[in-house]
């Protein structure tokens, strides 16, 4: 007789079932291309990330194709997707636009059905800033779909140049909730074969006592501690410890006549602890400094210095003999505002001869001339005769002097005409008479200055006649002007220029994600099966006969327990 006993191994199932416990935020940059197309802005691969220079066009119609950053993980829940464009635009901005349609076939097929029928469309503004699309209704959102998707952008009514400085993925989504399944399936199966052979003589009596007592405890103790905190799923590791321990004792033990104690004692202890840890850090930190210096100095030194020097020098010799030397010095300074030549003639007259004077005045610059006043030297007395050839102008004796008023703002070197002839008669006594000309009522600062080869001096002369009986006059005129006019310009500028503009942008973005999922299960199953059987034979023998008993006795116990937890931890 033999006991036969075969336990299976419990197997554990774990399985996950996702659903939303928590939120958060994952970035995918664009890559700048997409396999099979061609873009036709310049340098589309700058949109990788941020401050990385500018992909551009200014032409109406020209895509840019892109592709993005795997997701790296199938384990969450997408909740929400968006596209984030970091743009501008320059030119005076109508309807500067940008058209979207999204692929996940590298443009064999568009969201819309055609490239050119868009799916999303965003206005570009003057001034760096993102535009958020919502592309959420776009898909069933799965980690498959996002590593899938491509995007195209056409540039759309375009006045002059549209940038792109970032273009990336926001996907918000959430941790999956793990719900464990543990099944515990158990079979036994016993077999109890006993065959007896017995030869006797004369008469046999066969008591045969079969007791067979199946003790089967069976204590499982599941003890499952599930501690989860999700932010997403990155990496898992799963530890899973399956201790199992079989022990079959089968004894058996024929004394005297034939007796058969059969104890089967099978203890099986599982243990199975499955602790799971997921941790997740994404850090991104993006710091960009730019800097830029410009201080602007100009200095600028203007010095103008003009200095005339006028020497005149008359000497006429007659029968009176007159000898006058007159030295003239005149420096004037330009102001520029305003300033005029002038001069009058006739230079040379007699003593207390009524004599016709002309002052010719002309603008030098573009100072307006308001008024001149022309100042009558002592010992000349002006009888009349005030006349002015300048349209719209009135000349009139100021106390001793002779002033021209100009109607409204007065004239320049720019207008037309350009000059004015001042006309006055005056009766004078001798000597040399200077006639200056103040403008604007300015004073001596501002006179008008002489033109060379004229003069504001008239020199007036008394004549000495001898006479005899023959009145012989022999009049020598020696006539000698020598003028000297020394005219220094000297200007000198000076400019200076030093430009620093000095801009610092920094910008660090920091984002840490940290996801810790610990899980641990540990399964106790105990099972203790007891069985004894125990058989007696007492047989007595009268005669001697050959007797054959063949008994076979097949037990078969099969016992399946099915054991489901379910844990939801939130």
């Amino acid at each position: 007789m033999s006991v036969l006993r075969v336990f299976l191994i419990i197997t554990v199932f774990i399985a996950g079932l996702f659903s939303g416990v928590s939120a958060d935020i994952i970035t995918l940059s664009a890559n700048g291309s997409m396999p099979g197309q061609s873009s036709d802005w310049t340098t589309p691969e700058n949109i990788v990330s941020f401050n990385n220079g500018l992909a551009q066009t200014g032409v109406s119609g020209n895509r840019l194709y892109t592709g993005f950053n795997n997701l790296l993980t199938s384990e969450i829940i997408i909740n929400s997707v968006k596209l984030r464009i970091r743009q501008y635009a320059s030119g005076v901005l109508v309807d500067d636009r940008l058209d979207i349609n999204l692929t996940t076939n590298n443009g064999i097929t568009w969201q819309t059905g055609n490239i050119d029928t868009y799916y999303a469309v965003t206005h570009t503004t003057s001034a760096l800033e993102i535009l958020d699309v919502d592309i959420t209704a776009g898909y069933a959102w799965n980690a498959a779909t996002v590593d899938s998707l491509g995007v195209v952008i056409t540039a759309r009514d375009i006045t002059d140049i549209v940038y792109i400085d970032h273009f990336y993925l926001e996907i918000d989504y959430s941790a999956p909730t793990k719900t464990v399944t543990p099944t515990v399936s158990q079979t036994a199966t016993e077999t109890l074969t006993v065959t007896q052979t017995a030869t006797s003589s004369i008469s046999q009596t066969v008591t045969e006592t079969i007791t067979e007592t199946m003790t089967q405890t069976e204590t499982q103790t599941v003890t499952q501690t599930s501690t989860e905190t999700a932010t997403g799923t990155v990496s898992q590791t799963v530890t899973e410890t399956n201790t199992q321990t079989i022990t079959a004792t089968a004894t058996r033990s024929v004394t005297g006549t034939v007796s058969e104690t059969a104890t089967g004692t099978n203890t099986r202890t599982i243990t199975e602890t499955a602790t799971q840890t997921v941790t997740s850090t994404v850090s991104e930190t993006v710091t960009g400094t730019n800097t830029q210096t410009v201080t602007q100095t100009t200095t600028k030194t203007s010095t103008d210095t003009v200095t005339k020097t006028a020497t005149q020098t008359i000497t006429e010799t007659a029968t009176q003999t007159v000898t006058q030397t007159i030295t003239q010095t005149a420096t004037a300074t330009s102001t520029f505002t305003p300033s005029a030549y002038g001069y009058i003639e006739p230079n040379y007259t007699a003593f207390g001869q009524l004599t016709g004077y002309t002052y010719r005045l002309s603008s030098r610059n573009e100072g307006p001339i308001t008024s001149v006043l022309i100042k009558i030297p002592a010992g000349v007395n002006v009888t009349g005769g005030l006349s002015t050839t300048y349209p719209g102008a009135t000349a009139a004796m100021n106390g001793a002097d002779v002033e021209v008023t100009y109607a409204g703002a007065g004239w320049n070197v720019f207008s037309d005409p350009n000059f004015d002839i001042i006309k006055f008669s005056a009766i004078s006594d001798a000597g040399l008479k200077t006639f200056t000309a103040e403008l604007n009522g300015m004073g001596g600062a501002v006179i008008a200055s002489v033109p060379t080869g004229y003069s504001q001096a008239v020199l007036v002369h008394t004549s000495t006649v001898t006479q005899t009986v023959t009145e012989t006059t022999t009049q020598t005129v020696t006539h000698t002007i020598t003028e000297t006019a020394t005219q220094t310009v000297t200007q000198t500028v000076t400019k200076t220029m030093t430009q620093t503009m000095t801009q610092t942008t920094t910008q660090t973005v920091t984002q840490t994600v940290t996801e810790t999922m610990t899980q641990t299960m540990t399964q106790t199953v105990t099972e203790t099966a007891t069985q004894t059987v125990s058989q007696t034979v007492t047989e007595t023998m009268t005669q001697t006969t050959t007797q054959t008993v063949t008994q076979t006795i097949t037990e078969t116990m099969t016992q399946t327990m099915t054991q489901t937890i379910t844990e939801t931890a939130t």
